[in-house]
């Protein structure tokens, strides 16, 4: 028998509420996506390496703006952000106050080469267990998992954006406390709903970028990983689902 393949929901997916086309500013257009998948084709078939080259030409050979079916494709990428903020909007509708929170462990850092080992099924368990902990089983929280690069110290960073509602006035404090130093962004409270579509899009994003942790504000800029990085992030997305790396407690986003 064979193995049953996982519905892909957002491929032909047509938000009628909470579209972040409307609600949040500079989302990327068809022509913008199209030229990315390009350079994305043509950064991946430049290199030496067989399995780079044909997961470019994978990019290359589609027409128009189809997306593929795998997670280096940036329309399949956009598609997914779409589909899940629409849905992660509507999960969090009814709360007043929410907060979001970008946590990492310095301990999960590793080499562009061992991107593949990252289990993001035991980073969600830890994740849980330290909301548990700090906010009791009743909270509603999406954990968005992603990883980015450290030009630094040339090493991958796992983290999550958590989003969490219905928390008790304390308790973000005492999460804060799993991720000392550098470990926790600031907490940013989202009272509005276009508060909430732009940091869930950020999140959702599904891009690298070098040093996102560091840069802040307006002038904030996004600079391309270097190619052998990036064809490592490549290769990484396109062995995954994108629900891979989303965590859900107290809601289920549709599968």
């Amino acid at each position: 028998m064979g193995i049953r393949k996982r519905h892909i929901p957002w491929l032909k997916y047509c938000p009628v509420r909470y579209d972040i086309c409307k609600l949040v500013d500079g989302t990327r257009t068809t022509a913008q996506l199209n030229i990315e998948r390009d350079t994305r084709a043509a950064i991946l078939m430049a290199s030496d390496d067989d399995e780079y080259r044909e997961l470019g030409q994978l990019l290359h050979e589609v027409n128009g703006s189809v997306p593929v079916s795998m997670g280096h494709c940036p329309i399949n990428a956009y598609l997914f952000q779409v589909w899940s903020v629409s849905k992660a909007l509507r999960v969090f509708a009814d709360f007043r106050d929410m907060a979001m929170m970008t946590v990492f462990d310095r301990g999960d850092e590793c080499k562009p080469s061992e991107l593949g080992r990252i289990d993001w099924t035991k980073l969600h368990a830890k994740l849980r267990a330290r909301i548990m902990a700090s906010m009791g089983t009743s909270v509603t929280v999406l954990g968005a998992g992603e990883v980015d690069y450290n030009d630094k110290t040339g090493l991958f960073r796992p983290h999550h954006h958590v989003f969490i509602a219905g928390y008790g006035p304390w308790s973000l404090g005492r999460f804060k406390f799993w991720y000392p130093g550098e470990g926790t962004c600031e907490i940013d409270h989202l009272p509005t709903l276009r508060e909430r579509a732009r940091a869930m899009s950020y999140a959702l994003k599904n891009i690298a970028y070098l040093h996102p942790f560091d840069q802040v504000g307006p002038k904030r800029c996004n600079v391309r990983l270097h190619p052998r990085e990036f064809r490592s992030h490549m290769k990484y997305l396109s062995e995954h689902d994108f629900r891979d790396f989303l965590f859900c407690m107290n809601h289920r986003l549709p599968s």
